[in-house]
């Protein structure tokens, strides 16, 4: 073998032998040219001798730096979906990554069109989304959805399967979501009212007759208490004695006027009211009282520095109107005082109550007594039940039945000696026998002003305003055979009630009242 070429197979071979004497001798074989931070440690952590294994590469064994990565180095870390993006990292000089700057963290999900949350969705479970507009009862869980970045205004939708838009379920639960359970929120009919007023109802809603500034108008509202319109009926006039009915869609309004009873129709075919003749020679002492029958508008009242209850009749075809005396004695007495007169909503009856002197002599010892009588409004004007009825109080036609709600204040301070106080419900008038009895439906009651009622189906509806905690109370007649019952219920009011009213129809209801000049209306449910 040529010398030139043993002496360059020399290094190779002394290497092959150096891994024979290896393999024979154990780990011996693994003994590179250790520069620190290149070379990684053996099985077993084995390195060549004067080093050791340190971060996984054999080192110098007084080495304090790491060998994580070479100084200098980056690379990016981090990152994901939506706002989590890619950091940065370098290599310090002791060989370790920094922490990772920049990166994009997940945080709560924001309606801004981005994914806060880098859950590869946008603008999804957005944290703590703003109530509905609508908050309260029914609505109470709802909130408000985000889309492109913006906040949604609620739908029906939103709210559940109990909302209304107007409430029209009479369940406990408040549907219109405006704290009221089964009623609406109170609304202002109208302000400066200085007179007596009307609230009725009628085909499309509800109509309130009252006085103001302006003068007498008739008011009409929708169903659910939105003004529609207004009639003046006088201009500039506020006549402290009125009253109306209702026929169908027209109004029915008597006042005050000089010298006698004024009297109009105001019918939503009409641009402007249609005025009946004027009933002469008619001073009224009361408010007056008016009911509508077929045909013929019925105005009843006290009559001035007199002692006369007078019915006054209005044909209805533009006839004259009539007026009769009705406080005549039936043995030739006379009265001394007349304390109240009202006429049925139908116009049919009457009901009057004042002191009599069954005889005018003084020396003849005569004897007084407080009469009451229930008559027939048309001639011959007859008596139709003489028993007593209270004050203050509606006479109703509802079908066949004729009913009397009213109340009586005594309040006895001697044991034993009960107070009869109270509001009474007498039913069937025109029936004699146990029919007639009359019911006390609140003996607790201390009333102030009217009980007003109101049939609907045949079924009796009562309000009325208790004086001891100036909230109102709706009642509800319950029938069964010749036994009636009322349910009653409190209606509450931050500011309390004054005189009240019902109208509408079942299960709803609308209650009316004025206090300080203010009428004001809500709906609400039968008890």
């Amino acid at each position: 073998m040529d010398d030139s070429v043993l002496k360059r197979s020399r290094p190779a071979l002394a290497l092959v032998a150096a891994g024979v004497l290896g393999f024979l001798g154990g780990c011996a074989f693994y003994a590179p040219d250790v520069v620190d931070c290149s070379v990684r440690c053996g099985e077993n952590d084995a390195c060549p001798s004067s080093t050791v294994c340190k971060d996984g590469f054999c080192r110098p064994k007084d080495a304090t730096t790491r060998c994580d990565c070479k100084p200098g180095d980056t690379r990016p870390c981090g990152g994901g979906k939506g706002e989590c993006t890619q950091g940065l990292q370098s290599c310090t000089e002791s060989g370790a990554w920094t922490a990772c700057l920049g990166e994009g963290k997940p945080s709560e999900e924001k309606c801004d069109g981005k994914d806060n949350n880098c859950d590869g969705v946008v603008d999804n479970s957005v944290a703590d989304p703003p109530l509905c507009e609508k908050s309260l009862g029914v609505c109470g869980a709802g909130r408000q959805v985000c889309v492109a970045a913006s906040f949604q205004a609620c739908t029906a939708a939103d709210y559940g399967p109990f909302y209304e838009p107007v409430e029209v379920s009479c369940d406990g639960m408040d549907n219109d979501c405006d704290g009221f359970v089964d009623s609406t929120a109170p609304v202002v009919l109208a302000t400066g009212v200085v007179s007596p007023y009307a609230f009725l109802a009628e085909p499309a809603g509800f109509a309130a007759v009252y006085a103001d500034g302006t003068g007498l108008v008739v008011s009409r509202y929708d169903q659910a208490l939105a003004k529609q319109g207004t009639t003046t009926v006088v201009a500039g006039l506020a006549p402290q004695l009125l009253g109306a009915a209702i026929d169908g869609a027209d109004v029915y309004v008597a006042w005050a006027a000089d010298g006698g009873v004024a009297a109009a129709r105001v019918s939503p075919s009409l641009t402007g009211p249609e005025y009946l003749p004027v009933l002469a020679n008619a001073q009224a002492s009361s408010d007056l009282s008016v009911g509508a029958r077929p045909g013929e508008l019925v105005v009843g009242f006290l009559a001035a520095a007199d002692t006369r209850a007078e019915l006054a009749v209005w044909p209805l075809d533009g006839g004259a109107p009539t007026k009769r005396t009705l406080s005549t004695g039936t043995d030739g007495g006379v009265w001394t005082e007349l304390t109240y007169m009202t006429v049925s909503n139908g116009g049919r009856y009457a009901a009057f109550k004042g002191s009599y002197l069954d005889n005018p002599d003084p020396d003849a010892g005569a004897s007084s007594t407080t009469e009451y009588r229930t008559v027939l409004a048309s001639p011959p004007y007859t008596v139709v039940d003489t028993s007593y009825l209270g004050s203050n109080g509606t006479l109703l036609e509802e079908g066949t039945r004729l009913t009397y709600t009213y109340s009586y204040s005594f309040f006895s301070i001697i044991p034993f000696i009960d107070s009869y106080s109270g509001v009474y419900f007498k039913k069937n008038l025109l029936v004699n026998g146990d029919e007639v009895a009359v019911k006390r439906v609140d003996k607790e009651a201390d009333v102030f002003g009217e009980v007003h009622a109101m049939a609907v189906n045949g079924q009796v509806l009562i309000v009325y305003m208790d004086r001891q905690t100036s909230r109102l109370v709706l009642g509800a007649e319950s029938r069964s055979g010749s036994l009636t019952t009322f349910r009653l219920r409190d209606v509450s009011n931050d500011g309390g009630y004054g005189i009240p009213r019902l109208a509408g129809l079942s299960p709803y209801l609308a209650l009316a009242w004025e206090q300080n000049g203010v009428l004001s209306a809500q709906r609400t449910c039968s008890p």
